[in-house]
């Protein structure tokens, strides 16, 4: 299970090591801090009495109200239980046989491919770009592979970091005539939400994009996911997603979150701000590396040039400090020296990273002795 293993695993880390759940900083889910929004709980409370009846089987109410948020019109929206569910049954509606992966991505899209038996050909890009991939890379791939879907993650996860308006304009350009899926997971876009994909949908029947609740209003617990996609993908998917996959209660939530304009307002106005905070403290400390991340969270190399790795690090800020990170070691892509860290509150932040600059930085020499087991008693 260990290729397929997660961030967020709060449960088995507070088992191993002794610890509270609630004594957790919980650093390795990327969930907006801020959340949920304020009234969700009483919305939830007051429609209580819901609990004795079936959930809605169309989600009509949830639909139309992220029909009328993103301008999308109904027939080319799905929602599910979280979009792992939509990712989960979108290859087996489709009939993909053959799908181009740009790598490092989320690790479920290898174990529903690999349920559905599907051959899949991997580009796997550098930190050199970004993590994400050229237009050249691109057009080869595609060449290589004939797809019938290409999958890309906006912002690139783990990494955070947009598409190229040149891939996006390829993108765009080459959906007009192009006989496979473009699939453009933008679970974290909400952070950026100019930057969307989204009304490409309406232009072009090759573009399919998946989107979540979960992370921008920090609803994990509730899974609230959605889908933009040509009306023909909507209905062959709706035929394959079970009846009442989405709960009565995260109907609910969705439609009061996506209405509160004022916590979306005071979230994205917060990250704008602590995200680049964090980028700048982080490119002081020494060994350590991070990209231009747009979304709510970072990517971080450690240097090659000390012999403290992802493992290590990971259990020294769980042991000393109650903080836990996302290991991204197995990250087909990645290795033992990168983490992803989400972004939190501003004291939270400045926590980590002095933990971090204590273990990694100039000041941390007392690890790494003891990694290269000079360490004296």
């Amino acid at each position: 299970m260990e290729e397929f293993s997660h961030g967020g695993n709060v449960y088995e880390i507070s088992k191993r090591f002794g610890y509270n759940v609630n004594d957790l900083i919980d650093l390795s889910a990327s969930i907006n801090p801020l959340g949920p929004p304020e009234g969700l709980k009483e919305e939830i409370v007051r429609r209580f009495s819901f609990i004795k009846h079936y959930p809605d089987i169309r989600s009509d109410e949830l639909i139309s109200t992220l029909s009328e948020f993103h301008g999308i019109p109904k027939e080319n929206i799905a929602v599910g239980n979280g979009s792992t569910e939509l990712l989960y049954w979108l290859p087996y509606a489709m009939g993909w046989n053959r799908v181009a992966l740009v790598l490092p991505t989320f690790s479920e899209y290898f174990r529903v491919l690999k349920n559905k038996r599907t051959i899949v050909r991997k580009l796997i890009c550098s930190w050199e770009t970004s993590f994400q991939p050229s237009v050249e890379q691109l057009d080869a791939l595609i060449h290589a592979s004939t797809p019938d879907a290409l999958f890309l993650t906006h912002p690139g996860s783990p990494a955070g970091t947009p598409l190229t308006e040149d891939v996006i304009q390829f993108i765009v350009d080459s959906s007009k005539e192009a006989n496979f899926y473009w699939v453009i997971d933008e679970v974290f876009i909400d952070f950026v939400e100019e930057l969307s994909l989204k009304h490409y949908v309406n232009q072009s029947d090759r573009i399919i994009i998946l989107r979540s609740l979960t992370k921008f209003y920090s609803l994990p617990g509730l899974r609230i996911g959605y889908i933009f996609a040509p009306k023909s993908v909507i209905e062959n998917l709706t035929n394959f997603l079970p009846p009442w996959s989405v709960n009565t209660f995260a109907q609910f939530a969705g439609v009061f979150c996506l209405k509160n304009r004022d916590f979306i307002k005071e979230t994205v106005s917060f990250f704008k701000e602590e995200r680049n905070r964090v980028i700048k403290r982080l490119n002081k400390i020494s060994n350590v590396n991070v990209l231009p991340s747009v979304a709510n969270y970072v990517l971080i190399r450690i240097s090659e040039k000390i012999p403290i790795n992802a493992y290590k690090l990971c259990e020294e800020l769980i042991s000393q400090h109650k903080i836990l990170i996302r290991n991204c070691a197995n990250f087909d892509g990645l290795n033992d020296k990168y983490v992803r860290v989400a972004i939190s509150t501003k004291n939270i932040n400045d926590l980590w990273m002095n933990a971090l600059d204590g273990l990694l930085g100039d000041s941390g020499d007392d690890l790494v002795e003891e990694v290269c087991g000079e360490k004296q008693s």
